[in-house]
C-alpha cells in the first residue's frame, strides 16, 4: 500500500461499546498510530464519553450506512445475514471505505481506526485489507460484561437481557473473525489501573518506539481511574441471573487469554471460540 512498496502496519481496535475502545484509540495514537487527518478524527467528547471518541468520521459514517442497508443498527443482537459482505448492494460502500483508506492512509507507515461497529463487519474488513499491502494487528478491548450492560442501562435504557446479547455478538464476533491472526486482548479495568505497565505490552505487540516522557505526560493526563464508574468481578457476573451461560463462557475464555498469550494463540482456544460461535450463530456464516 505504501508508495515505497513496503507493507503498512494497520491497527484495528475492536470492542463492544462502553468498553474503553476510545481510550485505547487515543493511546495508540499517542504511540504514533495515524488515525486520519485531524479534520476527519472525532476527538471531542460528550456526556458519556468525556475524553473523546477518536473515530474517523468517514469510516464510522460508512459503517453506519452498511448496517442500515442490512436493516441493522449498532445495537443489534442478531448476526448479519449469511455471506452479507458479498451482497451487491453494499459494494458501493465497500468501495467508499477503500477510497478512504487510499486517500487518508496511503503511504503511512502505521495507521489504524476504531469504531465498535467494526466488530460486526469484520469479514468485510478482512477481505478488504487482504487486497492492500498491509500487516494487520487486532487490539480487542474487553470490559466485564456486567459493567457494560449496567452502562447501557444508564445511557440507553436497555434491559440487561438485551445488552448481554449485544455484548455477546460484538465480543464473540471479534474473537471468531480474528482467529489465527495477530491479536492482543486489553482488559479495560486493568489498563486503567496499570496503564504505564500495560502500554509497554502494546508497544511490544505493535513493535513501535516506546513513548518518550513528553508523550507519557500526555497519556497521564488522558487516562484516569476516574473513568472507571464501575468494576465488577467475574463472581458477580456469574451470580447475575440475567447473564446467559455463553456470556460467562466467553468472558472466561478472555480471562484465560489475558493470563496466557500462549493459550490465546493455541488450537484449544481457537476451537473453543469456534465452537461457541457456531453453537450460537451457526457455522454457515463463514464462506
Amino acid at each position: 500500500m505504501r508508495k515505497s512498496g513496503k507493507k503498512s502496519k494497520v491497527v484495528c481496535i475492536l470492542g463492544m461499546h462502553r468498553s474503553g475502545t476510545s481510550m485505547t484509540a487515543r493511546m495508540i495514537n499517542l504511540l504514533g498510530v495515524h488515525l486520519g487527518n485531524p479534520h476527519e478524527v472525532i476527538s471531542k467528547g460528550g456526556q458519556f464519553n468525556e475524553k473523546g471518541f477518536w473515530e474517523h468520521k468517514g469510516i464510522t459514517q460508512t459503517q453506519q450506512r452498511i448496517l442500515r442497508s442490512l436493516s441493522r443498527s449498532w445495537d443489534t443482537n442478531q448476526p448479519l445475514p449469511e455471506n452479507w459482505w458479498k451482497n451487491k448492494k453494499i459494494e458501493p460502500l465497500k468501495r467508499q471505505l477503500s477510497a478512504i483508506i487510499n486517500k487518508d492512509f496511503s503511504n503511512k507507515k502505521i495507521w489504524g481506526w476504531k469504531d465498535p461497529r467494526t466488530c460486526l463487519l469484520l469479514p468485510m474488513w478482512n477481505e478488504l485489507l487482504s487486497n492492500k499491502n498491509v500487516n494487520i494487528h487486532y487490539l480487542i478491548v474487553v470490559r466485564n460484561p456486567l459493567d457494560v450492560v449496567y452502562s447501557l442501562e444508564r445511557r440507553n435504557g436497555f434491559t440487561l437481557a438485551d445488552s448481554f446479547q449485544i455484548w455477546l455478538l460484538y465480543v464473540l464476533n471479534s474473537l471468531y473473525w480474528t482467529n489465527g491472526m495477530q491479536r492482543m486482548i486489553i482488559d479495560y479495568d486493568d489498563f486503567l489501573q496499570n496503564w504505564e505497565w500495560r502500554i509497554q505490552e502494546v508497544v511490544k505487540e505493535l513493535r513501535v518506539e516506546p513513548p518518550k516522557e513528553t508523550i507519557i505526560e500526555k497519556m497521564r493526563s488522558f487516562v484516569s481511574p476516574s473513568l472507571q464508574h464501575s468494576s465488577s468481578t467475574i463472581e458477580e457476573l456469574k451470580s447475575c441471573v440475567e447473564a446467559p451461560p455463553q456470556v460467562i463462557q466467553v468472558y472466561q475464555i478472555i480471562q484465560k487469554a489475558l493470563a496466557s498469550s500462549t493459550y490465546f494463540s493455541s488450537k484449544q482456544c481457537i476451537e473453543e471460540i469456534r465452537s461457541l460461535y457456531k453453537s450460537k450463530y451457526g457455522a454457515e456464516r463463514k464462506s
